[in-house]
């Protein structure tokens, strides 16, 4: 009995991280995806300033680097998670900004507290706070989460999710869409309060406090 030949399986390299906001044409994150990657995987709206127009330069950037390296540019995947906060009731959309989890998300969602600044916003965490730098969720706890999410600007919500009915939503994706994004999925809000599942047999208590 022979063993089979051994296959030499080709490799996928996909890199996520949002290009460093206020530096993008420097941006060495997306130079090494032009020339090494065989996909992008970012998310929307904050990763790109809250704008499809930032997007559409990032991908740009990414297949120029491509290019120059002497790649099929269109070769590289592009793919997106979109933030979102989808319900058909305008009145639940307008109070749910409100709810700590989702002030929390609209102040970690994005690189920097550039996000904020553009808007006029100031970041609870100041100017000079970076995601990948100064957030560690293990290490803060309930009480300091809540003091954050009390102080990041309700504006915030809407420059970091996309937020409205499904159709809205839907038109607002399509912008980044027409601009590059081939793949996406979603981190969604949809139903709120989350229903409390079922205590599963022999489950062991938590000491989590929800909020």
């Amino acid at each position: 009995m022979e063993p089979r030949p051994r296959v030499r399986r080709a490799s996928t390299l996909w890199r996520s991280q949002a290009a460093r906001m206020g530096c993008r044409r420097r941006s060495g994150h997306l130079e090494l995806i032009g020339k090494h990657a065989d996909g992008w995987l970012t998310y929307v709206p904050g990763a790109a300033e809250d704008n499809p127009e930032v997007f559409a330069e990032q991908v740009r950037d990414i297949r120029r680097h491509a290019e120059r390296a002497g790649r099929d540019p269109h070769s590289i995947a592009i793919a997106t998670t979109l933030l979102t906060i989808i319900h058909p009731d305008e009145n639940f959309l307008d109070e749910v900004r409100d709810h700590p989890i989702v002030r929390w998300n609209a102040m970690l969602a994005t690189p920097t507290a550039r996000v904020h600044r553009q808007g006029g916003l100031n970041h609870p965490y100041g100017d000079d706070w970076t995601f990948s730098r100064d957030c560690i969720p293990p290490w803060i706890s309930r009480e300091e989460a809540l003091d954050v999410a009390s102080r990041t600007p309700r504006e915030a919500v809407d420059r970091t999710h996309l937020v409205g009915t499904a159709e809205q939503v839907r038109e607002k994706f399509g912008r980044y869409a027409r601009r590059g994004s081939r793949t996406f999925g979603s981190s969604t809000t949809s139903r709120w309060p989350v229903r409390k599942q079922r205590p599963r047999p022999n489950a062991q208590p938590t000491n989590f406090k929800p909020w």
